[in-house]
């Protein structure tokens, strides 16, 4: 059960990155063609960070999981 569980949340984890991603370019399209391009800039650069942030989370995740494991 327990280890169903950490599958789980560790493709969450992974998915994150993708998933703001996508938002990020859903959000930088309205920029475009949207009444107010000031708003939709702030989301799309918000989003844009938070794909950021998730890349580089993983990336520190990979770090401390490869400094886990023990051979």
């Amino acid at each position: 059960m327990l280890r169903s569980i950490v599958i789980l949340v560790i493709d969450a984890i992974l998915a994150l990155p993708r998933l703001s991603f996508r938002v990020a370019v859903y959000f930088w399209t309205r920029v475009l063609d949207t009444d107010d391009p000031a708003l939709a800039r702030r989301r799309a650069v918000r989003w844009t960070w938070i794909t950021l942030l998730c890349g580089a989370a993983l990336v520190v995740l990979g770090v401390v999981m490869a400094n886990v494991v023990k051979w």
